[in-house]
């Protein structure tokens, strides 16, 4: 008797305290989520909602792993994902659970509201978007992505991927507790058109269109706090670049950037969509730029905002690391990578990702035990949308999927890794940075570092999580030596540079920091 009102217990706080959130996201296992409505329709219902305006729910019960929610708010989600699947009469559809719809203090595992579950629409092996996300997290904030089983109505409906959502208590987790600062999702609808008497704008680009925030609003979507901010960061694009920095947190743009050129990421800022990341103003006024939607990474989407048709398996494999840099209409590359300084940390986080995941071959050991580890639920899923061997397959070949290829994953990645390697920038001589050292003044720290083959050195810092990165030019003692001061116990690392390359310490900048004391 006792253990079982244990375990009611530890179900009651994990539905309402969250304390067991941590294993929502675990990777090496499946969890089972349960939808059960009460209406037998309920699918032509969700069908009405969506047609409607894509924002109404309709409630249901939710288990996860036996751990029970009600009065959930449920509705499809997605654009293509959706409209593409249902328009070919197949079942499974991408869902978005809300589980504080209603009950306003009911929270799924780990105090998320929102639980976002997508069909594996253009990726056959379902490992794009978990595989990706797991990736990028290590260089920069990103969610936390994987796989589920559903059933609905006591219907299976098999393997799912499930990503977490970019929310408050997302926020909160990244930035240091600091979670009231404006945040735009920056994914314009489909039918998004430029307002009249606005100037033409392109989509998400960041492109300056006056000071009327109904110019605006048909390419993004204020989640929280107001325009004011996204205004001011386009105007700087356009009339003040070399001021950027007042408004952006360069170093995760430049993660950013750097992760989708390594791993093909068109349906991205890159791509023609020109969508896909959030815009989050952290507490010192700066964007944070927030990757999102991962699931056509690795040559998914085949759209680069320049051909007019699908790039081919070539030239996805030798996709420019420079692509749109020379177009005003898309400034975060175009402004950010003028900058010789920000363009050489550029290609040092490229090298950094292509060092520590591909050219070694890690990544491919990983993306083997994920594909192993899912093979039998996508064996057995009988709603999935394409056949068992054309899952398989895409894991390492290309596939034919509608009228369309769609790249291999090792395929393309392993021809991309030595495409960059040969690129001529990646094959310069970056700077080394041999040590640094910390002085305790009593309310600062002086920062001493050592290095070699470098001209100039940037201590960059931040007081702590919830702001962006200051970035200071170190004083040269000498020819080899360089020294900055800064705030106790502010987060930092360092970037060193020469005439042509440039290197980071920690190498991961957009995650790893070291502490002033």
């Amino acid at each position: 008797m006792m253990r079982k009102i244990y375990y009611t217990l530890v179900l009651f706080f994990c539905a309402t305290l969250s304390i067991c959130g941590q294993d929502l996201f675990n990777t090496s296992r499946i969890p089972i989520i349960k939808i059960s409505f009460g209406e037998a329709d309920w699918d032509a219902k969700l069908d009405a909602l969506k047609q409607k305006d894509g924002k109404g729910r309709l409630f249901a019960s939710v288990s996860i792993d036996g751990v029970n929610y009600d009065s959930v708010g449920v509705r499809y989600k997605g654009n293509s994902s959706y409209f593409n699947v249902r328009g070919t009469g197949q079942f499974k559809l991408p869902f978005n659970l809300k589980s504080n719809e209603v009950r306003s203090k009911q929270f799924f595992p780990g105090g998320k509201s929102i639980l976002k579950l997508a069909n594996g629409f253009r990726d056959p092996t379902y490992l794009r978007e978990v595989f990706a996300y797991e990736l990028a997290r290590q260089y920069m904030p990103a969610s936390r992505a994987n796989f589920v089983h559903l059933y609905i109505n006591g219907k299976d409906y098999g393997l799912y991927t499930n990503t977490e959502s970019v929310d408050e208590g997302y926020l909160k987790e990244r930035f240091g507790g600091y979670s009231s600062g404006t945040l735009f999702k920056c994914d314009p609808n489909w039918d998004a058109k430029d307002v009249k008497g606005c100037p033409a704008g392109d989509k998400a680009a960041l492109l300056y269109l006056g000071e009327d925030s109904t110019c605006y609003k048909p390419f993004y979507e204020l989640d929280q706090g107001t325009w004011g901010g996204l205004i001011a960061l386009t105007k700087t694009f356009k009339e003040a670049p070399m001021k950027i920095e007042e408004h952006l947190d360069i170093d995760r743009t430049l993660w950013m950037l750097a992760f989708n050129t390594v791993t093909v990421n068109l349906d991205s800022y890159h791509g023609r969509l020109c969508h896909n990341y959030y815009l989050y103003q952290d507490s010192s006024g700066r964007f944070v730029p927030i990757i999102w939607d991962l699931n056509l990474s690795f040559g998914g989407f085949a759209y680069d905002g320049v051909a007019p048709a699908p790039l081919t398996p070539l030239q996805l494999e030798q996709l420019s690391p420079f692509l749109h840099y020379d177009d005003p209409k898309r400034p975060l590359i175009n402004v950010v990578l003028k900058n010789p300084t920000y363009r050489k940390l550029y290609i040092a986080h490229v090298r950094t990702i292509l060092e520590e995941q591909f050219y070694n071959k890690q990544y491919l050991k990983r993306l083997q035990e994920m594909a192993k580890f899912i093979e039998p639920s996508i064996k057995t899923d009988s709603l999935r949308l394409y056949p068992f061997e054309v899952s398989k397959q895409n894991v390492t070949q290309p596939v034919e999927i509608g009228k369309n290829q769609l790249a291999g994953i090792t395929s393309l990645m392993d021809k991309r890794t030595e495409f960059l390697r040969s690129h001529p920038l990646l094959k310069k001589e970056p700077p080394t940075i041999v040590s640094d050292k910390a002085v305790n003044n009593s309310g600062t720290v002086t920062i001493t570092v050592q290095t070699k083959n470098a001209e100039k050195s940037w201590c960059c810092w931040r007081v702590n999580a919830a702001q962006s990165v200051k970035w200071t030019l170190m004083t040269a003692a000498n020819t080899d030596t360089y020294s900055a001061t800064i705030p106790f116990g502010a987060q930092y690392f360092i970037v060193a540079e020469n005439d042509e390359a440039a290197a980071s310490l920690p190498a991961r900048s957009g995650t790893d920091w070291h502490i002033a004391r």
